[in-house]
């Protein structure tokens, strides 16, 4: 295991980072999910449309 000390600043940047991480991830999952809901809503439609 490799240990250091962290400064200040290093704690800071550290939190910056895992916050833009933690970001790009949510917003990543939620583009994944809004895709996925618009593909499973179009594959549904035209059996709808034929219906009526």
């Amino acid at each position: 295991m490799i240990s250091c000390r962290l400064d200040d600043e290093d704690w800071r940047l550290l939190n910056e980072l895992h916050y833009l991480l933690f970001e790009e991830t949510l917003s990543q999952t939620i583009r994944i999910i809004i895709r996925e809901r618009r593909a499973l809503e179009s594959k549904k439609a035209p059996k709808n449309k034929q219906k009526q």
